[in-house]
C-alpha cells in the first residue's frame, strides 16, 4: 500500500463486515455515509478506494466464517438459520405499517431541527455528514419493520449534532426547534 488512504479504506471495509455481522441494520444506517466516503472527482482514485474497501470487507468476512471450516458446522445451516430469523422477525405487514406510522411521528417532531439546520448551516463536509447520518438512521429505522423506540437512538445522534449547531448560531431559534420535542 503506497498511501495511508489505502489502509484506511481497507480498515473501513473490515470494520463494515464486522458491524454488519453484529447488526444487519447497521449496514443500512451507514450506507449513505459509506457511499459519500467514496465520492471523489478522480475516477481512478474512486475505483481504488472501492477496491480497498471491498478487500477489507472480504478479508474480514473470510476471517469471521473461517471457524466453520474447522468446526463440525455447515455454513449453509448458519445462513438458513439467519434467513429464517430475519423472515420471521419481519413477517407481519401490519407490523411494518404501524412501525412506519410510529417512527414517522418522531421524524415529524425532529423535522424543525433538520429543516432549520439545513437552512442555517454552511454546506461543508460536516453538514453533508450529518445529513447522510440522519438519512441512514431514518432508512435503517424504517427498514427495521418494528416500532421499537431503541431503533430511534441512531436518529438522535445526528439530530443532536444538528441542534447543537443551531444553538451555537441562534439561541432563540434553538428554543423554537426543540419545543415540539419537549411537548411530545
Amino acid at each position: 500500500f503506497k498511501t495511508k488512504n489505502a489502509l484506511k479504506f481497507l480498515a473501513i471495509g473490515g470494520l463494515a463486515a464486522i458491524l454488519f455481522n453484529i447488526n444487519y441494520l447497521a449496514s443500512v444506517f451507514m450506507m449513505p455515509v459509506t457511499l459519500y466516503m467514496f465520492y471523489n472527482n478522480d475516477k481512478i482514485k474512486t475505483i481504488k478506494n472501492i477496491s480497498y474497501f471491498t478487500c477489507g470487507l472480504l478479508i474480514s468476512l473470510f476471517l469471521i466464517f473461517l471457524p466453520f471450516l474447522f468446526a463440525d458446522q455447515n455454513i449453509t445451516d448458519y445462513f438458513n438459520q439467519q434467513f429464517k430469523f430475519l423472515t420471521s422477525y419481519s413477517n407481519s405487514n401490519s407490523n411494518n405499517l404501524s412501525s412506519i406510522i410510529y417512527i414517522s411521528k418522531f421524524i415529524f417532531i425532529l423535522s424543525p431541527i433538520i429543516i432549520i439546520y439545513i437552512y442555517l448551516s454552511k454546506k461543508d463536509q460536516s453538514f453533508y455528514l450529518n445529513i447522510l447520518l440522519i438519512t441512514g438512521a431514518i432508512l435503517g429505522t424504517l427498514a427495521s419493520g418494528h416500532g421499537f423506540s431503541h431503533y430511534l437512538v441512531p436518529i438522535l445522534i445526528p439530530a443532536s449534532l444538528m441542534f447543537l449547531r443551531i444553538l451555537e448560531q441562534k439561541r432563540i431559534l434553538a428554543l423554537v426547534v426543540i419545543t415540539p420535542l419537549i411537548l411530545a
